[in-house]
């Protein structure tokens, strides 16, 4: 996708997505975190500015996409995915580690109900 996101949609597409799945698993773009289906996240705080999309999650950090151009929902028979990608960067910062991706895509999935 090459055109501008409006954030304050996917702000909004996120919220509801979260609100609908409490409890969610995380893919980084250099794989899993932790065991696959393993370590549970929740949305503790989203924000957006002008090329800046913030996420935060209650046990891993603070997600920072800068030029955000790749959102996406999926939903198959067994789980929904919220997948971001075709960013500048993705910045993540947690209370021991900062890690920056300039590539890749970082998903969030849950459970099918």
């Amino acid at each position: 996708m090459s055109t501008e996101l409006n954030l304050e949609k996917v702000v909004v597409e996120i919220r509801d997505w979260f609100e609908e799945n409490e409890a969610t698993w995380l893919m980084l773009p250099t794989g899993w975190d932790g065991r696959p289906y393993d370590n549970i996240h929740r949305l503790q705080f989203l924000a957006h500015r002008p090329s800046k999309l913030l996420l935060e999650l209650d046990q891993y950090g603070l997600f920072i996409f800068t030029d955000l151009k790749g959102f996406q929902r999926t939903d198959t028979k067994s789980e929904t995915v919220l997948r971001f990608f075709d960013f500048s960067q993705c910045i993540v910062v947690g209370d021991t580690y900062h890690k920056v991706y300039k590539e890749g895509s970082v998903q969030f999935l849950a459970p099918k109900r």
